[in-house]
């Protein structure tokens, strides 16, 4: 009897894998998983140390998450969001404003980080569209960043490792320079840190000469995990984003 993971090799393709990686070091089968660990089909315990690409942040199998989903299920599994409402909806979306503080009105939900960002370029456009301004339709992004595969989301992706092969899909986007702090330090948070540097400075001079067909400025706040966790500095955010709001230039923060 051929077991269901011998087929995986000629059935499935995996995302971020290429065929002869997987040849050397094939998928590892994976039966259960409890809190920060997952168990192979022969019972070894493996410390899943990027929470499953971030997505079991509180622990895999946590029990008060899967009774949550449980009852949830129970009464109501999916209902389609256009026209139709619910009562969890609007908790989460109420609980989501009373954390972001001032400033933020409404939540509309997306089924991933890609369509997250595509949502948010699509909105940034049309504010520009519909206040008379259809000529701000291009985006301003960050050298090294990620923003997902999609090809939306792909286009603002400054790390040219991910864009690179798809660029004949993709509408360019203005890229702009980051500065580079190695020696970051968490307490650098709370400080101007890279606010003068000459990478900020031209990332601004950037913003002004493109003033006039920027729709948004996407970033990756704090860290530019996939630009090889780059730490451009709390200073450089707080300078660009303040330059594309005087500028009329949306802000999408990614995470």
């Amino acid at each position: 009897m051929v077991h269901p993971f011998d087929l995986d090799g000629e059935i499935l393709w995996h995302p971020a894998t290429h065929f002869a990686d997987a040849d050397v070091l094939p998928p590892r089968p994976i039966v259960r998983a409890a809190g920060a660990y997952l168990f192979d089909v022969d019972g070894r315990a493996i410390l899943d140390a990027i929470s499953s690409w971030w997505t079991a942040l509180h622990g895999h199998c946590h029990p008060r998450i899967v009774r949550a989903v449980q009852d949830q299920v129970a009464v109501l599994d999916h209902v389609m969001f256009a026209g139709f409402t619910h009562g969890p909806a609007v908790d989460l979306a109420r609980r989501l404003l009373d954390l972001a503080g001032p400033g933020f009105g409404r939540v509309f939900y997306a089924d991933c980080g890609s369509a997250a960002i595509e949502v948010a370029m699509k909105m940034a456009f049309q504010y520009h569209l519909q206040s008379g301004n259809p000529r701000r339709s291009r985006f301003a992004a960050l050298e090294r960043g990620y923003h997902g595969e999609t090809l939306g989301a792909l286009s603002a992706c400054g790390e040219t490792t991910f864009r690179e092969p798809f660029d004949p899909l993709c509408r360019p986007a203005l890229y702009l320079p980051v500065p580079s702090h190695e020696s970051h330090r968490h307490e650098d948070l709370a400080t101007d840190l890279g606010a003068d540097d000459a990478a900020t400075r031209r990332a601004i001079d950037l913003l002004h000469e493109h003033r006039d067909e920027l729709a948004a400025l996407v970033v990756e706040p704090a860290v530019q995990c996939a630009g090889r966790m780059n730490m451009p500095g709390s200073g450089f955010f707080r300078r660009i984003t303040e330059v594309a709001r005087d500028l009329g230039i949306l802000v999408i923060a990614d995470e």
